[in-house]
């Protein structure tokens, strides 16, 4: 944040760099194909409306489309897997099997409770005390509109005998509609909390691949959350861990009741059922273009695309497995990194 507003990567790097004469910014344009010569990339096509357009690269094509999109558009180009270019009928560049593997996310139940003797974010979302936010957010850049969704952490051991923290807490002073779907949620109007658990370490894994030889057609995501066993387990521990904070001094003396899931969802098959239907991504998608000094990995340590040349990805595919918590610091550094080796 600054000064109230989120301050994001395109504020911080790209905006300052915009005068640059070797800097040329297309917006609602969609990368359709990785152009090559042989085995060595040598631009990009990509569309605007109607139009397509190929933009040449003078050394490297740099790959940076997010976990999502850069294994999409490596297997329209005719990198991936071949039993999927061969059904897709895309000419083959170079086999890679990993392509689009290796999809790990954080996944994240919740539980909300109904607050007694403190003001939530509940109240100042309706009526007049949201007219009163706007107004302290356009002359003060302050208030309930400068928040971040979550506004405490916990990094915490909740399953028996972990000897390093688990499971991650994400506490926001508000809570939404009983039933209702995150992210289209209509906060309560009576005082509310909520805590987000996910587990920082997810064994799980899904992958990410095409569908058609289409590049506008979204790509078929399947993340897999909590096929494993040890993932369940640890989400179970996770929201048991909070029903216990909740009812220990001094929160207690702030609850009056639990709201969701409801202290009746009480067995452990019952609490992860809820956790599969209610549950969410967090946007934490990595791993999908991984990196390693396997020769059968996609991309080796310099982030190079392997069995072609002048190719690079550098975002948060490359991740070989997820870390243990928000994954934003960790995208930055390794385009940090990226960009030095591009130097080099």
């Amino acid at each position: 944040m600054l000064r109230g507003r989120r301050w994001s990567a395109a504020d911080a790097y790209l905006r300052p760099a915009m005068q640059r004469p070797n800097l040329a910014v297309r917006t609602h344009a969609q990368a359709t194909r990785i152009e090559f010569e042989g085995r060595r990339a040598v631009g990009v096509r990509f569309q605007i409306a109607d139009e397509t357009y190929s933009a040449r690269a003078a050394r490297e094509v740099i790959l940076a489309a997010g976990a999502i999109n850069s294994p999409q558009l490596l297997q329209l180009s005719g990198i991936g897997d071949l039993a999927l270019l061969d059904k897709m009928q895309i000419s083959v560049i170079a086999p890679s099997a990993g392509v689009g593997r290796n999809l790990v996310d954080h996944y994240a139940a919740r539980i909300a409770v109904r607050v007694r003797g403190a003001a939530t974010l509940n109240e100042r979302s309706h009526g007049g005390p949201l007219i009163v936010e706007a107004l302290r957010y356009l002359f003060q850049r302050r208030g309930l509109l400068t928040m971040a969704p979550s506004n405490a952490y916990g990094f915490v051991r909740a399953v028996e005998g972990a000897t390093r923290a688990d499971t991650q807490l994400l506490f926001t002073p508000a809570s939404s509609e009983v039933g209702q779907v995150v992210g289209q949620a209509k906060l309560e109007r009576e005082p509310g909390m909520t805590c987000g658990v996910l587990q920082l370490r997810p064994y799980s894994r899904g992958h990410v691949c095409i569908v058609d030889r289409h590049p506008f057609t979204a790509p078929e995501i399947q993340p897999n959350y909590l096929a494993d066993p040890r993932d369940s387990d640890t989400l179970l521990a996770g929201l048991r861990y909070v029903r216990k904070l909740f009812a220990a001094e001094p929160l207690a003396s702030f609850i009056a009741a639990e709201t969701w899931p409801g202290r009746d969802v009480g067995r452990d098959d019952e609490l992860i059922d809820f956790a599969r239907r209610t549950g969410s991504t967090v946007y934490h998608l990595v791993g999908t273009c991984r990196m390693g000094a396997e020769e059968s990995l996609p991309v080796d340590t310099s982030l190079k695309v392997r069995g072609v040349e002048a190719l690079r990805v550098i975002d948060a595919s490359v991740m070989p497995s997820i870390i243990s918590g928000n994954t934003y610091a960790t995208t930055i550094m390794i385009a940090e990194r990226g960009a030095d080796l591009l130097m080099r």
